[in-house]
């Protein structure tokens, strides 16, 4: 079957990595699955909200004993067991996981929690399915940062964002023992681009076709290699890699994203 085009909706959502190659998004998203990479070898692994897969095959990398991949949404599970060509997704809802009482060893759930409606029973959830010296190892944005000035998300896909001190109170009260509090900060260079375009709300796209996103992958794909970055550097396009996306030792009120690795 022909597989139609994606939405603006699709990539507002989650990463598609052969849309957004090179963007900021995805060298903040590979950052913290390649974290979470080091913790899965020989272990039974669940990713929640795997979206199109691209995590899950990293975590696969890391020699784990098992890997599943849940979304809730069957369109992006479609997309990823299409793009990898490998079983191991699974339709679910982060509330009501559909595996046994303890019975995995690690639970990667990044950019998850600021999409629910009640993160609490999420964690209670995630407590259920993993065994008692477990990990969960996840990432939400912080509110201080990519949501600047504003009490509630610009993100309409997004019904919370919390501080620094709201994450770590709402594990606390869950259950959680933190074990790490990681930050996640861009190079200088990467934030002078950010910081060049002001954050502010933004609304669902609908249905429209994600053309912009197509653009730039044809353009890269049918351009010569030395032109591609010669027009890159008229527009002032700079060219990144995963070293401008920093993992630090600890998080602050600061860091655009929250990394943390806890147990039950």
């Amino acid at each position: 079957m022909k597989r139609r085009l994606l939405t603006k909706d699709f990539l507002d959502e989650r990463l598609v990595p052969e849309l957004e190659t090179d963007t900021v998004q995805y060298f903040d998203h590979i950052r913290r699955y390649l974290f979470a990479q080091q913790f899965v070898c020989g272990r039974a692994v669940l990713d929640i909200a795997c979206g199109t897969g691209y995590g899950s095959n990293i975590l696969r990398l890391g020699r784990p004993k098992q890997v599943i991949g849940i979304d809730i949404s069957r369109e992006v599970l479609a997309y990823a067991a299409a793009q990898w060509g490998i079983a191991g997704f699974v339709r679910g809802d982060a509330n009501a996981l559909p595996v046994k009482a303890r019975s995995l060893d690690v639970i990667v759930s990044f950019e998850t929690l600021e999409h629910l409606m009640e993160p609490q029973r999420f964690l209670l959830e995630a407590a259920r399915v993993l065994k008692p010296d477990g990990d969960l190892i996840l990432s939400t944005p912080n509110r201080n940062v990519v949501s600047l000035g504003s009490t509630k998300p610009f993100s309409p896909y997004h019904t919370f964002e919390p501080t620094y001190a709201e994450l770590k109170m709402l594990l606390q009260e869950a259950g959680w023992t933190i074990v790490e509090m990681r930050g996640l900060i861009h190079s200088s260079r990467m934030e002078a681009m950010l910081s060049s375009s002001i954050a502010r709300p933004f609304s669902r796209s609908g249905g429209q076709i994600a053309w912009a996103a197509y653009t730039r992958k044809w353009v890269r794909a049918l351009l010569p290699r030395a032109l591609y970055e010669w027009q890159s550097q008229v527009r002032r396009i700079p060219e990144f890699s995963i070293a401008d996306s920093v993992l630090t030792e600890n998080a602050t009120e600061t860091s655009n994203y929250f990394v943390v690795r806890c147990k039950p």
